[in-house]
């Protein structure tokens, strides 16, 4: 009896293990390449990016060729900050993050003092996935359960 039990608990943490780990699909990815008015790469930028909503944070720098990576962003709305020595700092607004997505955002720094900003505010035109091949769209629940379906399972 009592190794049944523990045959069914170890069954139970190995489930919730494996959901934990299918959690990672709700995420997406944000990367670019940070350049100078010339078109140089500029290596060691440091790319901040902050979830309006939540005001929540992350820093990463960039490679010696000018490329970040940010991985496992939340779906939300989303401002990029890029600054390097003797350039102006550049801030991109109203970026929206959707799920299981890769987002591409290349960032141009202007020479010039730290303390001014270049603001671009992200448009809401359309959107071309450049970084993978899935197609798909973010789906809110009133619309899920509209959806005609033979027994209401998904």
């Amino acid at each position: 009896m009592r190794r049944s039990i523990i045959a069914i608990a170890v069954l139970a943490l190995s489930a919730c293990r494996g959901l934990a780990l299918g959690q990672t699909a709700a995420t997406a990815t944000l990367s670019g390449t940070v350049l100078d008015p010339t078109g140089a790469v500029v290596a060691g930028a440091e790319i901040t990016v902050t979830e309006t909503a939540t005001n929540v944070s992350r820093t990463v720098k960039t490679n010696e060729n000018g490329q970040y990576v940010v991985t496992n962003l939340l779906p939300g709305v989303y401002r990029i900050t890029a600054t390097a020595p003797g350039f102006r700092q550049a801030v991109i607004s109203g970026l929206k993050i959707d799920v299981a997505r890769g987002y591409t955002v290349n960032l141009q720094l202007e020479v010039g003092e730290i303390a001014e900003t270049v603001e671009v505010t992200a448009g809401a035109g359309v959107e071309l996935q450049t970084v993978d091949a899935t197609v798909g769209n973010v789906l809110k629940g009133e619309t899920l359960l509209r959806l005609p379906n033979i027994n209401r399972s998904a």
